[in-house]
């Protein structure tokens, strides 16, 4: 089976993030005026949200609700940032508010079903989504959420239908691209999940996700040119996606290119050092290369980082008695 990490490959456009951040000074200087301006508050707390200032952007809205407490639109995008950033119980009871002033807003269903999906309780999740699909059933965002936790409970047939069922509204919804791809290699449909990505490339050459998954199932075939000429791809796009670079590397030491497989290794570790994956995998090549020094320095860091980290520590043992092996 083959099991993905989602990759978050697009980061906010430079030119974006300007105008967020001129929408905040104008909002600033709105409420220089009026402390109390809802519209004010409520679009600054917006625009902080797309810049990653979450906690602050949730203060706003709690002050736009002193103001307009039974305000849905603030209550929905209180809500939704309280999933993102974890909060779950409070998403919870922001969407239990929200269902109580409007029982047939669709967005406090859907958000709860989010929260309890991300708390892994996938069938009370999936009642949510039942519920949230009966006011808006061709919602294709619901299908995606309620396909995902249907995935998770390893019922990848019946996911795979909710995730066509999604694209057919909206093709380039790109999570149930990506999670139609992991349902199709959970099936063992190798071949049909290669023609969907080469279907989805042709339409979109540069999408780095897909690119790299479809990498993952020829590195599952053990095709690994295959496999490398399509994380090359996805590298190409999405230079520093430590995912991709770490399994150019694995791959580069299966066909026997140790060397190539180290510059990999070294690029992943220049993005995030403490990575104890990449270390591990890195000590574990200078091992078979005999360059023991260099290996136990990697597999000590690992420890360091990590000291139950077992593989690291079998490969300490080992480094020793390879190292008195090549000594004899």
């Amino acid at each position: 089976m083959i099991y993905y990490v989602h990759m978050k490959m697009r980061q906010m456009d430079e030119d974006v993030a300007e105008l967020e951040h001129q929408g905040v000074k104008m909002f600033d200087k709105m409420l220089e005026n009026n402390p109390n301006d809802p519209f004010a508050l409520y679009h600054k707390g917006i625009a902080l949200d797309n810049l990653g200032e979450h906690k602050q952007a949730i203060e706003l809205f709690k002050r736009t609700l002193e103001i307009t407490p039974n305000d849905l639109r603030v209550l929905n995008s209180k809500a939704f940032v309280e999933v993102k950033i974890n909060a779950l119980e409070d998403a919870i009871r922001t969407s239990e508010i929200i269902s109580r002033i409007d029982a047939d807003d669709f967005n406090g269903w859907n958000i709860r079903g989010i929260a309890h999906h991300k708390k892994e309780q996938y069938d009370e999740a999936i009642k949510f989504f039942n519920i949230a699909l009966q006011k808006d059933p061709n919602n294709f965002t619901c299908l995606t959420n309620k396909g995902y936790s249907t995935l998770l409970m390893g019922d990848f047939e019946n996911a795979n239908k909710l995730f066509d069922k999604s694209l057919e509204i909206q093709f380039n919804n790109a999570q149930a691209i990506v999670f139609k791809i992991q349902c199709l290699s959970e099936l063992g449909r190798y071949d049909e999940a290669i023609k969907f990505c080469d279907k989805v490339l042709n339409h979109d050459p540069n999408f780095a996700e897909v690119l790299f998954y479809k990498g993952m199932i020829h590195k599952y075939l053990k095709e690994y040119e295959e496999a490398i000429k399509y994380f090359k791809k996805a590298e190409t796009v999405a230079p520093n996606i430590v995912l991709v670079l770490y399994n150019l590397a694995i791959t580069y030491d299966y066909i026997g290119e140790p060397e190539k497989a180290l510059i990999y290794f070294d690029k992943g570790l220049n993005i995030e050092p403490n990575n104890t994956g990449i270390l591990n995998s890195k000590g574990f090549v200078l091992k078979n290369l005999k360059r023991f020094d260099e290996a136990r320095e990697c597999f000590e860091r690992v420890l360091e980082i990590d000291p139950n980290h077992d593989d690291a520590f079998g490969n300490m043992i080992d480094i020793m008695d390879d190292s008195d092996d090549d000594s004899l």
